[in-house]
């Protein structure tokens, strides 16, 4: 929402042109109200563009309230004050020139109104609040003149006050600071032989920034340059081309660079690439122009996951896993040069409907219910004709954009399919088959979503709910089973599952006006469970591999605890595989190891501990390397000790 800027309003002299400029942060476009007080008679707001103006003709100290709105929403409220005669006034207009960085300020004296000959008046500035004064300038008290080199770029706030005769007045003044552009691009660029060229040149600066070519190209060419600074030329010719390039702002030119165009075999033919999908394979090969043979790269940006690159046949395939744009290059070189172009490849996601199941309907009473589905948005959808033993929508309903609504009017049990489609196209649309069932006025209807979700050996509770006026009476409907050691008491499905699975029952609710079903699917997550009793020892020198195992649902992530107690860690030169529990390697230091171990799915955890040994079979290791058998004064020995701990 805006923030309003302006803290001070100037001097309103009756009978003179009046003009000043409230401010405020925030989204564009900004609406000006003043919600309390009122302007000096003869001043008016403009709502829009936030200037209050006109010609004052009452005078007073005129204090008002304003707020600033946008389509976030208010400001705060801020209350200014405008002081209006035929006193000491400050006449010089607000902004103040422009002023450029280190470059002489022409000088600028302010004027007052209203002044005095018999009185001596003294000028000064202070700097608003949030601000501060323009480096490099400074205001001459005696005369009011303004002068100086500004050495920084910025835009300032000040106040300005003249003083004198008993009396002052103090007016704020915007003055901002900037320089002329400075051109960052690298002066080399590089096309392809008969491939569109296009570049957008760069600049530091003040914007709006206007670009121009101060020479035409060397030799003669059909380059352009545009006024926003593309450089373009629509059929490169071979060769090596130079022209000079100026950057224009409002605060003057900058220094003329030299550009060097070398149009060069090859060039990568491709202008643009297809849209890829989620899931569904990609494939693209590109193309050269020029002398064979060529060498292809990807030397800069991002691939689409699931894609790579093959430089052997320049192809970019795979499979994508993720929706977006990326941007990236590929490059081609041969034995006349390279050409590089940068690529967009748009990933989308087809829609995948996540709602499973509607809830039910009372005759007569309103009923609405919003499907959802993941994918790149927008999503379209529409019910299919009715098919078999499809109904279509319930009498009195419609579904419109996602939302299904209205007033059903008959009841009865309706089945339909509905559908959803995005950008993939009809090809990847998805369908899901739905009922709602139309009970009548004053009927329960089930409230509690599906599926639902328990882990195995853990307390499971959930109340069921449903929209009822009236007592409901819960039940399974019959040949329905819950999970083992579940049981459903009153409105409470409660208990600790003992199996793990995917189970479907029916839930009714019942009140005296009626009654609703619902089928409920309910996930028992598995936790893992570390089956591996013990490992087998190892020998140095020796590759090591064992396997740990464990029940549960998959995947399971495996890591080694962090060392506690008379825990030594893994032994020397040996890891862990997280994803597969592989624990591998050659050990390189014998002894006893005593270490725990993690198994994590989505459903909980397991741990175990366990002890490995490893025997020493010779051989003498340093940094985990092997440096032979070790000998002391030429005899072989069979231990080595280093401050009472054995290495040998």
């Amino acid at each position: 929402m805006p923030v309003i800027t302006t803290t001070i309003l100037g001097y309103a002299r009756l009978g003179r042109t009046y003009s000043a400029q409230l401010t405020a942060t925030g989204s564009m476009p900004i609406t000006w109200f003043i919600t309390d007080g009122n302007l000096p008679t003869g001043l008016s707001l403009n709502q829009s563009t936030g200037i209050i103006s006109g010609t004052p003709v009452e005078g007073g100290s005129f204090t008002f309230t304003i707020v600033a709105t946008n389509i976030v929403g208010a400001s705060a409220p801020v209350t200014l004050t405008i002081e209006a005669g035929q006193f000491l006034a400050i006449i010089t207009p607000s902004p103040l020139p422009n002023g450029i960085m280190n470059t002489a300020y022409t000088p600028l004296t302010f004027q007052a109104d209203g002044l005095d000959d018999s009185f001596v008046y003294t000028w000064s500035w202070t700097a608003q609040a949030g601000s501060s004064f323009p480096p490099g300038l400074t205001l001459n008290g005696t005369t009011g003149v303004l002068s100086g080199t500004p050495t920084a770029i910025g835009t300032y706030n000040v106040n300005v006050t003249i003083t004198g005769g008993g009396t002052s007045t103090t007016a704020p003044f915007t003055i901002t600071v900037g320089a002329p552009p400075v051109i960052t691009s690298a002066p080399n660029l590089g096309g392809g032989l008969s491939r569109p060229f296009s570049t957008v040149l760069q600049a530091s600066g003040t914007q709006p920034i206007t670009w121009a070519m101060t020479t035409e190209p060397i030799p003669s060419a059909d380059i352009h340059l545009s006024s926003a600074g593309v450089v373009s030329w629509l059929n490169p010719v071979l060769g090596t081309y130079t022209f000079t390039v100026v950057a224009t702002n409002v605060f003057g030119a900058s220094v003329p660079v030299q550009f060097t165009l070398l149009i060069t075999t090859p060039s990568i033919i491709d202008v643009s690439l297809d849209d890829g999908i989620v899931g569904v394979l990609y494939s693209h090969t590109f193309t050269a122009g020029g002398d064979a043979p060529f060498t292809w790269s990807q030397p800069s940006g991002s691939l689409p996951p699931g894609l790579s690159f093959d430089p052997e046949t320049a192809t970019l395939s795979g499979d994508p896993t993720l929706s977006g744009i990326y941007t990236f290059s590929i490059r081609v070189d041969n034995i006349g040069g390279y050409a590089e172009e940068e690529f967009s490849l748009t990933i989308y996601a087809r829609p995948i409907i996540t709602t499973m199941v509607l809830n039910s309907g009372n005759e007569n009473v309103y009923y609405s219910q919003t499907l959802l589905a993941n994918g790149t948005t927008p999503i379209s959808w529409s019910i299919l004709p009715p098919a078999g033993d499809e109904t279509g929508l319930p009498p009195g309903t419609s579904l419109t954009g996602a939302t299904i609504s209205s007033t059903p009017t008959a009841q009865g049990v309706y089945k339909f399919t509905v559908q959803a489609e995005n950008i993939t196209g009809p090809s990847y649309a998805d369908t899901r088959q739905f009922t709602i069932s139309i009970g009548p006025e004053g009927a329960p209807i089930i409230t509690t979503g599906s599926p639902l979700y328990a882990i195995r050996g853990i307390p499971y509770s959930l109340t069921l709910e449903a929209t009822s006026d009236t007592a409901i009476l819960w039940s399974l409907a019959g040949g329905s089973a819950l999970p083992d050691a579940l049981v459903l008491t009153d409105d409470v499905i409660s208990g600790t599952p003992t199996v793990a699975g995917v189970y479907n029952f029916t839930i009714i609710a019942e009140n005296a006006d009626g009654s609703d079903s619902r089928i409920f699917t309910m996930i028992v997550a598995d936790p893992p469970i570390i089956t591996t009793t013990a490992l087998p020892d190892g020998t140095t020198r020796t590759a090591y591999s064992a396997t740990l195992s464990a029940t549960g649902d998959t995947p399971i992530s495996w890591q080694i605890m962090s060392i506690s107690g008379s825990e030594t860690g893994l032994p020397h030169g040996l890891n862990l595989n997280t994803n597969t529990g592989e624990i591998y390697g050659t050990p390189t230091i014998d002894g006893t190891y005593t270490f725990t171990v993690k198994a994590t799915n989505e459903a909980g955890f397991d741990t175990a501990q366990f002890v490995v040994t490893i025997i020493s079979v010779g051989g003498t290791f340093i940094n985990g390397k092997e440096i032979g058998n070790l000998f002391i004064a030429g005899k072989e020995v069979s231990e080595a000790f280093v401050g009472g701990v054995r290495i040998y």
